[in-house]
């Protein structure tokens, strides 16, 4: 096999921008791995990329995708922690979404025994993103209050498994009503309706001084109103902009909707945040994955991640996975706000039967 399939992203313009195509398989080199890839995950980040809306943006056409599991089919000559064989889950900064992929054999690390190979392709960015930002970023610690807006997605239930990990940590989040079930069961101990309920509101009458630690990835007016609730010493950590994102078009309803939003997003000085003794910071995983400096902190954030899974202290919950041929729908279901929990991609090619996703 010379060739592989590879789902990739050819305009920032329409829905059918994204398209399988052939393209060589990259060599190994002597530090490089190549993974026969079974499943990759799928982020907000990609969906913003989609529409010409996520810094950086790749020359086009590129192969979108930042995580991927699989099982090692050859290895460089200089490898020697690797084996053809080993089930792995590997990070890449893009180029994730194919059914071959190489990237160096530090980036690459085996899953536990106990792990499928769907969810080791849930973990990377979801739980690298949540674990950074509450134990790097945060340092969280016993009796914090923790506020993460969109509590049922793939970070929301990442962050509220993690806050499990430290005694006495109280999690609030927003999410619809009928995603509040799966909030209870995966550390969110006051799911919020925020279409119903101002979520400031109903945080106060909870906790009257604020929270501690303020996970944000939804940007806009949300943020200023989100910012209001930090206490003293508390952290304001962004992380995303779904604010931004309406759909899969860029239209110019959508457009003005995102120039609005920018503007409205609030802006912090430093007497303002001295005058409060709060912190404000971000996290862009993708970016830390650019540069070689910060691969020893993704991996040893890798390596105990997939030891707190080994240990049963946290599991992704897999919304659905989608063939690539189903990329379309698959992302429908993020713009729309309908998952619950991580959506995958499977990488191997779609049955003429396989026409529906497979729900978890």
């Amino acid at each position: 096999m010379t060739t592989r399939r590879a789902l990739t992203l050819t305009s920032l313009k329409g829905e059918d921008n994204l398209e399988i195509r052939h393209v060589p398989i990259p060599d190994v080199g002597d530090n490089d791995v190549l993974i026969n890839v079974k499943f990759c995950g799928l982020n907000f980040a990609e969906c913003s990329l989609r529409q010409g809306l996520y810094s950086p943006i790749p020359p086009l056409p590129t192969v979108p995708g930042y995580e991927c599991s699989g099982v090692i089919g050859q290895i460089g000559s200089q490898v020697t922690d690797l084996k053809v064989g080993d089930r792995v889950v590997g990070l890449k900064n893009f180029g994730a979404w194919s059914d071959v992929v190489v990237l160096p054999s530090s980036d690459c690390n085996v899953i536990p025994d106990n792990m499928s190979l769907e969810d080791a392709a849930a973990i990377p960015v979801n739980y690298l993103t949540s674990y950074l930002m509450l134990f790097d970023q945060a340092a969280l610690k016993p009796g914090d209050k923790v506020f993460v807006h969109m509590a049922a997605g793939g970070v929301g239930t990442a962050v509220g498994q993690l806050c499990l990990t430290v005694p006495d940590v109280t999690v609030i989040g927003t999410a619809s009503k009928a995603k509040h079930k799966h909030c209870l069961a995966n550390g969110i101990h006051h799911p919020i309706d925020y279409k119903s309920l101002d979520f400031v509101e109903e945080t106060r009458k909870l906790f009257p001084k604020g929270v501690d630690i303020m996970l944000d990835p939804v940007g806009g007016p949300t943020s200023k109103k989100s910012h209001t609730l930090l206490r003293s010493l508390g952290k304001h950590i962004h992380y995303g902009g779904s604010s931004y994102i309406s759909g899969a078009n860029k239209t110019w309803t959508s457009m003005f909707s995102i120039m609005w939003n920018f503007f409205n997003s609030g802006s912090y000085s430093g007497f303002g945040l001295m005058e409060r003794s709060v912190l404000v910071g971000g996290l862009h995983v993708g970016k830390m994955m650019q540069d070689p400096e910060y691969h020893p902190v993704t991996r040893r954030a890798m390596t105990n991640l997939l030891n707190m899974y080994k240990e049963e202290k946290i599991k992704p919950h897999i919304d659905s996975v989608w063939h690539f041929e189903q990329i379309k729908e698959a992302m429908g279901r993020i713009y729309s706000g309908q998952n619950v929990g991580k959506v995958i991609l499977n990488a191997s090619v779609m049955s003429d039967k396989g026409t529906q996703a497979t729900k978890k």
